[in-house]
């Protein structure tokens, strides 16, 4: 019996794994091949595509994709190597006024109440970003378009590659683990909907009309790469000609 004892007490000492066992185990694990990026890359892109052909509902397409990215990019590079996936869309920043019945009476007895639209005077652009699909924690809801990274790419309109977050000025986080960032835009294609532009935007990139952002993050630094940039800006070109995007569809009125 104390020999058993014994020999648990020894067992168990020898399950611990030590500092330095510990170092070894992570060094072995970064020292492991990195799966291809073009190959990564072409089977994101045939999958999107099959979970696009169902329908043209920007929620619905976008809330797929996001999961989509989320999901097999951990699959493939480890649950550590990505922590928030998701889009911000671009949405008028309006004040709510509303017109009183007896002032719209002027135009005859019984006349009913209306609403109009002022621009809202709280933020230096007319338009401002809105959380939309994602998976992850909880995230900031409302992002101006000159702060943060996710703001930094709605006033260039470019992918924006951060190595390291807190580097960046005014950087948001939607999960205080990340360290680095990716954020592409996302255009409305000319097959998108009607091929219109939104008529409550002017600014446009290449005769595209700016929608909103894919924002991903990393709890490591330099989590993206060159490749990345390249992968992600194709997905948003075959996102965008299979959905319905309009950015009229909605506004962010002063309570949004």
């Amino acid at each position: 019996m104390l020999f058993l004892k014994f020999f648990d007490v020894f067992f168990c000492m020898r399950q611990k794994t030590s500092p330095t066992e510990k170092m070894a185990a992570k060094q072995a694990e970064d020292a492991k091949p990195q799966p291809n990026k073009s190959k990564f890359y072409a089977t994101l892109h045939e999958n999107a595509r099959r979970y696009l052909k169902s329908t043209r509902d920007p929620t619905a397409n976008l809330a797929n994709i996001a999961a989509l990215i989320y999901h097999e990019w951990r699959s493939v590079y480890g649950v550590n190597s990505m922590n928030w996936c998701g889009f911000y869309l671009a949405r008028p920043v309006l004040n709510t006024v509303a017109t009183s019945a007896a002032a719209a009476g002027s135009g005859g007895a019984g006349a009913a109440a209306t609403t109009k639209h002022d621009p809202n005077p709280d933020y230096k652009h007319s338009r401002i970003l809105v959380l939309g699909p994602f998976h992850g924690l909880p995230a900031v809801t409302l992002i101006p378009y000159e702060k943060g990274v996710c703001g930094t790419g709605a006033v260039q309109e470019t992918t924006q590659l951060i190595p390291d977050v807190h580097a960046h000025p005014n950087h948001i986080a939607c999960d205080s683990a990340s360290q680095s960032e990716i954020v592409v835009p996302v255009f409305v294609s000319a097959s998108s909907g009607d091929g219109k532009a939104p008529t409550n935007t002017t600014t446009t990139t290449n005769k595209k009309v700016f929608y909103g952002v894919l924002d991903i993050d990393s709890p490591v630094k330099n989590g993206f790469s060159d490749e990345d940039r390249v992968g992600m800006e194709q997905l948003m070109t075959i996102v965008s000609e299979a959905t319905d995007l309009n950015a009229d569809a909605m506004v962010c009125t002063a309570r949004c």
